[in-house]
């Protein structure tokens, strides 16, 4: 299996992650973008930059992850790198397992995914440049302004500037440990301030597998690898 480098680095040895693999026969990664997205208050349900918090709807139980804007300072750059290599999100060890089935998701959040200044971004492109990625909002015209998943990708910073398409100024291309996409910076007239900003959710994904990184050194793994058995889904021991 090829180690992949992702933002926030490499597989710990005895941790626990949970996993969404990619397959030939599956639905595109749109069909789990949420668009718009849902802006959350990380307080009210005890969500932190560190760690995935557990949640109850419809009979199952969810894991909500907050993806640091650290590694991960646009959210295109972790859509993207989910679209070539698939997720894995790392877990507590003490986390009760038990709750987890085959029905649960992994609701991923991010603190610049609402953007609340959205009309600004839309006043400085043209309408047809502007793509809905889940096809939901098809129009932009200036009495429809609204946020879209589609400004993910016109909202990125750390980009190199394109010389592909002279005439686009804002076009660039970022660059990820393992991979690079296309995409555009923000408006040259909107400083990125996080009053700008709500923390949102941005993307649900089912959970394949939980898979457990050998540790060829202490074995922390066989005690990781015992409570992830404690939940219904697939357990995989893997290499980092």
């Amino acid at each position: 299996m090829t180690t992949v480098v992702r933002g926030c680095g490499s597989r710990q040895a005895g941790g626990a992650y949970a996993c969404t693999d990619l397959g030939d026969w599956g639905l595109p990664l749109e069909a789990f973008l949420l668009d718009p997205p849902v802006v959350i208050d990380p307080d009210g349900i005890g969500l932190t930059p560190v760690g995935v918090t557990m949640i109850e709807r419809e009979g199952a139980t969810h894991l909500v992850d907050w993806v640091g804007s650290k590694f991960y300072p646009n959210v295109a750059d972790f859509v993207e790198e989910v679209r070539r290599h698939g997720l894995s999100r790392r877990l507590s060890r003490k986390l009760d397992f038990s709750r987890l089935t085959k029905d649960s998701k992994i609701l991923l959040a991010h603190s610049r995914a609402h953007i609340t200044c959205h009309d600004a971004y839309y006043a400085g492109i043209r309408p047809l440049e502007v793509e809905c990625p889940t096809g939901r909002h098809l129009s932009v015209a200036r009495s429809e302004w609204k946020m879209c998943a589609g400004l993910w990708w016109y909202d990125v910073e750390g980009g190199i500037a394109s010389s592909y398409l002279p005439t686009d100024p804002l076009r660039v291309v970022r660059r990820m440990p393992a991979f690079e996409y296309a995409a555009h910076q923000r408006p040259l007239n909107r400083a990125r301030r996080d009053s700008d900003y709500h923390v949102a959710l941005f993307m649900s994904l089912p959970i394949h597998r939980i898979a457990v990184i050998n540790d060829h050194i202490a074995s922390a793994h066989d005690e990781t690898f015992a409570r992830a058995r404690e939940s219904q889904l697939a357990v995989t021991l893997e290499e980092a």
